[in-house]
């Protein structure tokens, strides 16, 4: 099969879809779901030699995701599909996180292609950005929108190791990100002497440091080595993609398989030190499944957290909370304190001012404990809420009450008698 037929028939691509069950430690989740949903040491390999000597080609052409969106459907603010070309010689298309499902689903099916029809592809402008497209883009797009791909239908979320556009990069990358790959105007593109297509062009000042930016982004993207597959959030009741444990957890992985090869590869990724501590100590309580489908998030109104589906979701309320987890409820619900707060006082791992807290909220969320329920028992108001409150959530406010009123009372302060 070619790329080009591969490509074609992502749509028809099945992916084993994700089963019913639970996890309460990063070990457990990794053999139940994650391992066996690797590419093959071959593949990866593969895969990294073709995109190593394809990035340093002359011509090559670079895929950077951003402006897949816009808020109040502001659709001409989108820019997928849409050509920059820099008098360096520099090129890169706008694409979405799709794109990168086109080459994990690649992995998974041990296809790998040979590098010229990999160039080939992308120079004639055959490969697809992803597969969503507005009306407004559509005029400007120099690159088509492609076929489905069923990893989120078949209940699965691609996370990554080192993400794409936020700050693990060894530089401040949101603060310059705006700059280095402007968004402009719909009008900037259009056709330009010979081409047959819209492009934007650029005078490019610092283009070689660009060009290696781009690069890193562009190998954050696509490389297989940087993903793994989870519950798709819908689908269960924490988002466990996103938490810096399974991701240092999973960086661990993968160096041990791969060794040279990752640390080559988080050097030219420009990949900031990761350290998000022993995850041997970090329980939760994950459930994933498709029954979870309908379920939603726990609601607050009228400062009372209100019983509904997500706080039912377990049938089973004699569960086991360790004084450990006890402390960070009490920390949120009655302290009031910040997530970031808890990882660095009670978890003892670090957390950044900006982009933390991953850690704890995975907890909390476990459950059922939401942001808007921060501080909402400073008025020890246990009793109205244990009644309003059904399921886990319940079961959780019970044994906080229980775990507080067996706390030892503080040192008193004694005060010398006036003579």
């Amino acid at each position: 099969m070619t790329l080009a037929e591969f490509l074609e028939n992502s749509n028809k691509q099945t992916i084993e879809p994700l089963p019913e069950g639970k996890a309460s430690t990063i070990g457990e989740l990794y053999l139940k779901l994650i391992e066996n949903k690797l590419p093959t040491r071959e593949t990866i390999t593969r895969w990294n030699d073709l995109l190593l000597e394809y990035v340093q080609q002359a011509d090559a052409i670079f895929f950077i995701r951003r402006y897949a969106s816009a808020s109040n459907k502001q659709w001409d603010l989108i820019r997928r599909g849409f050509i920059t070309e820099y008098s360096s010689g520099l090129k890169y298309v706008f694409c979405d996180n799709y794109f990168a499902h086109y080459f994990y689903l690649m992995a998974l099916k041990n296809f790998v292609p040979t590098l010229d029809e990999f160039n080939r592809l992308i120079q004639a402008r055959l490969f697809p950005y992803g597969f969503m497209r507005t009306s407004a883009e559509k005029p400007y797009q120099a690159y088509p929108k492609g076929k489905a791909v069923n990893i989120n239908k078949s209940g699965w979320k691609l996370a990554h190791l080192y993400s794409v556009n936020q700050n693990d990069y060894t530089f401040n990358y949101r603060q310059q990100s705006k700059n280095l790959f402007p968004r402009g105007n719909q009008l900037d593109w259009k056709i330009q002497g010979q081409n047959n297509y819209p492009s934007r062009r650029i005078e490019g000042a610092h283009a070689e440091e660009l060009r290696e930016i781009a690069i890193a982004h562009f190998l954050r993207l696509v490389h297989p080595i940087n993903y793994f597959l989870v519950p798709k959030t819908k689908l269960s009741n924490i988002d466990i993609g996103e938490n810096p444990f399974l991701i240092s957890f999973m960086r661990d992985v993968i160096l041990r398989e791969y060794e040279n090869v990752f640390v080559a590869y988080e050097n030219i990724i420009m990949a900031k030190q990761m350290d998000a501590g022993d995850s041997s100590g970090f329980k939760f309580n994950l459930e994933y499944g498709f029954h979870l489908k309908d379920a939603k998030p726990a609601n607050l109104g009228s400062g009372v957290i209100k019983g509904n589906n997500q706080l039912k979701r377990s049938n089973t309320t004699n569960f086991d909370l360790s004084d450990f987890d006890l402390s960070i409820i009490q920390a949120y619900l009655i302290d009031g304190k910040s997530y970031r707060t808890i990882e660095r006082t009670i978890l003892k791992m670090p957390s950044e001012s900006r982009g933390g807290g991953f850690a704890a909220k995975g907890i909390l969320n476990s459950y059922g404990i939401e942001g808007r329920h921060k501080g909402i028992l400073a008025n020890n108001n246990f009793k109205e809420l244990i009644s309003n409150n059904s399921g886990i959530l319940q079961q959780v406010l019970i044994k906080l009450q229980d775990y507080i009123s067996n706390l030892p009372a503080p040192a008193s302060v004694c005060v010398p008698a006036q003579r």
